[in-house]
C-alpha cells in the first residue's frame, strides 16, 4: 500500500490530476507478502485511498491486469486449466469488490497485458465476468507486440468484438506501415512480401473502420 500511495503522491508533485494504476494480483507470479489476490488488491486500494483522501483535485483508480503469457502451456497453446483457474480467481475478486465500498470505489477496469502469445478471444469469459458481476470496464492492450502484424490485428478486433473493449492499449499493428516490413521475418519465421504487405494494409483499413 505504501508503494501505491507513493506513486500517487509523485504524480501529484508532477502536476498529474488523474492516474490509473495497474496490478496483476491473480497472475501465477506475485511479489510482496500478500496471501491472496484480494489482499493484493486491498493493499493497492489502501494506498490509493490514502493519497486521494489527502489531496485536493487528484483522482486515482486501479485496473486489474491479466498477464497473457501466464495462460499458455509449454508449447505456446492456450492452457484451459490455467484459464479456468483465472476465471475462478476473478470470481472471488468480483465478490470481494461487490462487498467492499473501497474496492468498488477504486477498482474500475480489467486489462490484458504483455506478450501477445494468447489469442484474446480466450479471455472472453474472464472479461465478461468482471464486467457483468462488478461493472469493470474492459481496457485490454492489443496489437502492441504481436508475433506477426496479422496476429496483432486479430487481437485488436478480438478486443473490440469479443471482450467489449472501451479502449484498446496501443494497437500499433493497426497503424504501422506494413511496407516497412518487406523482407523481414515475423516470429513464426514467415517473411513479409509486397503481396503480404498489401493484405495487411487492407486488414488495417478494415480494422480502423
Amino acid at each position: 500500500s505504501r508503494a501505491a500511495e507513493k506513486i500517487c503522491y509523485t504524480a501529484v508533485s508532477e502536476g498529474v490530476s488523474y492516474i490509473e494504476l495497474r496490478a496483476a494480483p491473480f497472475s501465477p507470479v506475485r511479489a510482496g507478502t500478500a496471501k491472496s489476490p484480494v489482499e493484493v488488491i486491498g493493499q493497492y486500494v489502501s494506498g490509493i485511498k490514502a493519497a486521494v483522501d489527502n489531496t485536493k483535485g487528484f483522482e486515482a483508480n486501479l485496473t486489474l491486469s491479466i498477464a497473457k503469457q501466464h495462460y499458455v502451456d509449454g508449447l505456446g497453446r492456450p492452457d484451459r486449466k490455467k484459464l479456468s483457474e483465472l476465471e475462478d480467481s476473478l470470481g472471488t475478486i468480483a465478490m470481494a469488490i461487490n462487498r467492499d465500498d473501497d474496492l468498488s470505489r477504486f477498482v474500475v477496469g480489467v486489462d490484458a497485458v504483455n506478450r501477445e502469445v494468447l489469442p484474446l478471444g480466450y479471455l472472453k469469459k474472464s472479461f465478461d465476468l468482471m464486467r457483468d458481476e462488478c461493472g469493470l470496464v474492459p481496457v485490454p492492450h492489443a496489437g502492441e507486440s504481436p508475433r506477426s502484424l496479422e496476429e496483432g490485428l486479430e487481437n485488436i478486433l478480438a478486443s473490440i468484438y469479443d471482450l467489449g473493449a472501451r479502449r484498446v492499449g496501443h494497437a500499433l499493428a493497426a497503424s504501422v506501415d506494413p511496407y516497412n516490413y518487406i523482407g523481414k521475418v515475423d516470429e513464426f519465421g514467415v517473411r513479409y512480401t509486397e503481396k503480404r504487405a498489401d493484405r495487411v494494409y487492407e486488414l488495417q483499413q478494415l480494422t480502423l473502420m
